[in-house]
């Protein structure tokens, strides 16, 4: 049983994961089929097929959640063909867990006679080589989510191998606003961008949304705030249909029972969440089920928003 091999092997003394967080992670790094199948679950448009799944990637992104960010330039070999004009210069979602190595002479035996190399730097890596079954591997994970652009144009080598140069879209303070054309394609159908607010932030989040929108960006927005016409639906549309929540967090957000339900609803969900900060530090910062939910995530500040 590969659980029961996972909780024996792991790194049980971490001082960061659980228990059964780092077997989480050692399960993930097996050399057997489940993690081929985990990304063949999260690449799938059949989103019910990830159902079975939750259980484990709660415990896995929560382990993943704890560690600290690796910002530095990996590398990833994948044998056989690969069509680098997709990539062009456009945003390009990655929805599987992405496995990296520190070490380009690791990637040798995954490229073998033909294949390609991805050079990327990366911002939000999460470096896994002290939890992972293979320790000579340093390998690091791009997150389920990760954005990248290709920086240069790919490097063929006698029709072998391809090196292509790409670097992870940041999280910068203010980005959620730049590259607007680029985020409305990465959108599929059917999908959006949710504002998750409390009443007393509407001006500046209803100024962020018409932004947005002119951009033609989808986006859901409770115009009256704090869920004030119908609670069922913001978790039923605009939690369920969301690619990414940017919740504009506050003292009044984190009082609201509203908004506490739909923003632990999200994290049930596994939706990606961007922490948008409006109030001083130096005043106010998260605490209780709000800390929980933010912890460690990148956040964008908005206190000197100005449209």
């Amino acid at each position: 049983d590969y659980v029961v091999l996972a909780k024996q092997y792991c790194n049980r003394y971490s001082p960061i994961l659980t228990w059964d967080e780092s077997a989480a992670i050692y399960l993930y790094s097996m050399q057997t089929e489940f993690f081929s199948s985990l990304n063949k679950a999260l690449r799938d448009e059949k989103r019910h097929l990830l159902k079975p799944w939750f259980p484990y990637l709660k415990l896995f992104l929560n382990a993943l959640e704890r560690l600290p960010f690796y910002n530095d330039t990996v590398w990833r070999g994948v044998s056989g063909d690969f069509d680098a004009s997709c990539l062009n210069n456009d945003l390009q979602t990655w929805w599987s867990v992405n496995s990296c190595s520190k070490a380009l002479n690791v990637i040798e035996a995954f490229v073998g006679g033909k294949g390609v190399v991805f050079a990327i730097k990366v911002s939000h890596g999460k470096d896994i080589s002290a939890y992972t079954a293979m320790k000579d591997e340093q390998e690091v994970i791009l997150m389920p989510g990760a954005t990248v652009r290709m920086k240069n144009k790919p490097l063929d080598f006698d029709s072998r191998l391809l090196i292509v140069h790409l670097e992870e879209e940041p999280k910068s303070p203010g980005s959620i606003l730049s590259n607007k054309s680029t985020i409305s394609k990465s959108i599929p159908e059917g999908k959006h961008v949710m504002l998750s607010y409390n009443w007393n932030s509407h001006d500046i989040v209803s100024k962020i949304y018409h932004i947005l929108r002119k951009e033609n960006i989808p986006v859901w927005f409770d115009a009256n705030g704090d869920m004030k016409d119908n609670m069922y639906e913001s978790l039923a549309d605009g939690v369920e249909n969301a690619v990414v929540i940017c919740c504009f967090i506050t003292s009044n957000y984190e009082e609201s029972g509203n908004c506490k339900l739909e923003l632990q609803y999200a994290q049930k969900r596994y939706k990606t969440i961007i922490p948008c900060i409006l109030d001083d530090a130096n005043v106010w910062k998260p605490a209780d089920w709000l800390e929980d939910i933010v912890r460690e995530k990148n956040c964008i500040d908005f206190r000197d928003f100005s449209e």
